[in-house]
């Protein structure tokens, strides 16, 4: 299927990770003209030297999107050298955290009966509540308000936001605080979706159900708990980058026009 992509200008924040990466890749492959931020100047110049292998039309930027006035220097930089911004991915996020307390952890989400707490919300700090906030949260509105100012005028725009099946469910029993972000970017794709859509922006958002990245890979992780994880997914397996970043290109794509203020989960039939 031909996307249609070519010559559209895309921002994918945290575009040097495993699936931001696929994403720069993928929209580079369409012909399309590629923004992508990291908060890393070292790693962001990296992966824009590897990007430039594929394609110059891309950019990176170094920018917290946590941060209000990063994010708006960071478009008035994608205006200036591409000119608009068509699409925007906000992909950028702090990953949740792996359980303390894994053996417990499996035993209250995969074992009937259990009669117990994680403690996990009570021993939360301010500090912990607020950075997964900021960082998972808040970036997607500064991503999104800023993106809305050059998309409105000019009637035409796609957004993409990056949930998680942890905030659309209740697998996610150990990180309350991305759960609670992840949660909050569906009620405000659905929101905003609504709100913009008479000016001719798309918004939609997906939810990742389990995402094989090379953390995963890593012998360190253990056979034993990829094993764990897997069990209860129907397709007995996660989901590849590839497969994840095919469905947001689907979304960024006039193929998709029909689909508005809709959490799409790509999840192996787990959370259905």
């Amino acid at each position: 299927m031909d996307l249609k992509l070519k010559d559209k200008v895309v921002l994918v924040t945290g575009g040097y990770g495993d699936l931001g990466t696929e994403l720069v890749i993928r929209f580079l492959q369409e012909g399309a003209k590629v923004a992508f931020c990291g908060r890393s100047q070292e790693k962001v110049d990296a992966a824009e030297q590897d990007f430039r292998k594929i394609s110059d039309q891309v950019l990176g930027i170094r920018c917290d999107v946590g941060n209000s006035p990063d994010v708006q220097a960071m478009f008035d930089k994608i205006v200036e050298h591409f000119g608009t911004l068509d699409i925007l991915v906000n992909n950028a996020g702090v990953a949740r955290k792996a359980p303390k307390d894994r053996d417990n952890y499996f035993k209250l989400t995969m074992e009937t009966g259990q009669m117990f707490s994680l403690g996990v919300t009570r021993s939360m700090t301010d500090e912990e509540w607020l950075d997964s906030m900021n960082n998972n949260l808040n970036s997607v509105f500064y991503c999104t308000r800023a993106a809305l100012n050059i998309m409105e005028p000019k009637g035409y725009g796609k957004i993409i936001n990056v949930s998680s099946t942890a905030g659309i469910s209740n697998t996610s029993a150990h990180s309350p605080s991305y759960s609670t972000a992840k949660g909050a970017i569906a009620a405000f794709t659905r929101s905003v979706a609504r709100e913009v859509i008479g000016a001719g922006v798309i918004v939609n958002a997906v939810a990742p159900g389990g995402i094989l990245t090379k953390f995963w890979k890593n012998p360190e992780v253990g056979k034993d708990i990829l094993d764990k994880v897997t069990f209860p997914i129907p397709a007995k397996r996660m989901g590849t980058v590839h497969e994840h970043a095919s469905l947001i290109l689907y979304l960024a794509s006039d193929e998709a026009n029909y689909i508005v203020g809709q959490v799409v989960s790509a999840n192996g039939g787990l959370y259905m």
